[in-house]
């Protein structure tokens, strides 16, 4: 079986009592392997269970077009870039936007050990990614409650800390930190208005504003509160009708550190979904402004920054743990 490691403090009653994910929880906890909601009206669990999937893979689908067709990637397909080669695809904008199927918090608990057999072969893209077995992350109720209230004083004092050159601090120590800090200076955020996606608490938020960025907006799984004038906080869905009423972005920078990769495996109560990480960097496109940059940190094999998977140089999935790109 597969070693499970449990985000701490972790109980699904505690997520259900802070709120957040899982809010029809608060009556009843649900115990692991239970699908939410789910009631005994024939047949049995696991067909109720490929049914559920089936109609989950065809909701997440709604809206997606080119996005989610990976068979577009050819060679005769892809188009030089300044930094990278890529896949030109028309995006519909509207309908990533406007399917809250993306934003669904998943169904059962804990998540599988590995991916359902109905959504293997979208994981791996027909086969031509690998998809290992690895550690099954239960990561729903991450954190402390102090390190999901953002205070004012608290992203001050690091603002204060990163306008200090030779300073970082991260969730992740100072690997790739200085990098990831040059990568910011050379994009250039001085007055514009900056989309974070994901975020454990504001090492991230504290950086754009310390190097001149107007207004933070972070968008996350779980709840954060935030006091700070210059930093804005958002659930998906929030984000969604905020996008719906005209009134997200546009930015002129999306940042986002070892989150990306993480969309649409389970391992932060969201719903299954293969195509989560393209989705989550499509909805941001279509919320920034035009000549808007992209600065992304995830796990690369091919640059041998894959994070200590068990994947190695190879490009594919660790369930639950994360994506490897190529």
């Amino acid at each position: 079986g597969a070693e499970v490691a449990v985000g701490r403090p972790f109980t699904l009653c505690g997520v259900a009592r802070r709120g957040g994910l899982f809010r029809e929880m608060r009556a009843e906890c649900v115990p692991p392997g239970k699908l939410r909601g789910a009631e005994d009206s024939g047949g049995s669990s696991e067909e109720r269970r490929e049914e559920r999937l089936a109609a989950r893979r065809a909701a997440v689908l709604e809206g997606c077009g080119e996005v989610c067709d990976f068979s577009l990637a050819g060679e005769q397909q892809w188009l030089p870039g300044e930094m990278f080669d890529f896949v030109g695809k028309r995006v519909s904008c509207g309908g990533l936007w406007n399917n809250s199927a993306l934003d669904a918090e998943i169904d059962e608990w804990p998540p599988p050990a590995f991916p359902p057999p109905l959504l293997l072969a979208d994981y791996s893209r027909g086969g031509a990614l690998n998809v290992e077995r690895g550690t099954v992350y239960l990561d729903a109720s991450w954190g402390e409650n102090s390190e999901r209230e953002w205070g004012r004083e608290w992203i001050e004092r690091l603002v204060d800390s990163f306008r200090d050159p030779t300073f970082f601090t991260s969730s992740y120590g100072d690997v790739d930190g200085f990098a990831f800090r040059e990568g910011v200076r050379r994009a250039g955020v001085e007055g514009k208005s900056i989309l974070v996606i994901g975020s454990s608490w504001p090492w991230i938020e504290s950086l754009l504003l310390a190097e001149g960025a107007a207004h933070v907006t972070t968008l996350d799984y779980l709840p954060i509160s935030s006091d700070h004038p210059r930093v804005t906080t958002l659930q998906p869905a929030e984000a969604r009708r905020l996008y719906q009423a005209g009134r997200l972005g546009p930015f002129g920078g999306v940042v986002s550190y070892s989150s990306v990769e993480h969309s649409g495996l389970g391992r932060y109560g969201d719903g299954l979904n293969p195509w989560g990480d393209v989705q989550t960097i499509s909805r941001a496109w279509c919320a920034s402004s035009p000549g808007a940059f992209l600065l992304l940190g995830v796990p690369s094999g091919a640059l041998g920054s894959s994070g200590g998977s068990c994947l190695g140089a190879a490009e594919g999935v660790e369930w639950n743990s994360g994506r490897v790109y190529g």
